[in-house]
């Protein structure tokens, strides 16, 4: 199990450019980042597991396609709205 310590390490694995990208990840679409002390720091830093990382993702793309379903099934097929050329 990989575990990513630190924002610049989460931001590596994720492919996002800027460390604050995580914590905006964090507040609204529930990224599995958390915050802990590791070994003897008294500061608590960002970390994340992989596992996590891998069910996020899985739901984040279901989620999207069932969105996408669901936007086209309720689109309404409109003649008047058919572009003619010509």
């Amino acid at each position: 199990m990989e575990v990513y310590w630190g924002l610049k390490e989460i931001c590596d694995r994720m492919s996002w450019r800027d460390i604050h990208v995580v914590r905006r990840y964090v507040m609204l679409h529930g990224f599995p980042a958390y915050k802990k002390r590791r070994d003897n720091n008294p500061r608590q830093l960002w970390y994340a597991e992989e596992p996590f990382i891998k069910v996020w993702l899985t739901k984040q793309m279901k989620d999207a396609r069932q969105e996408m379903i669901n936007k086209a099934s309720t689109q309404v097929y409109n003649p008047n709205m058919v572009r003619r050329t010509g």
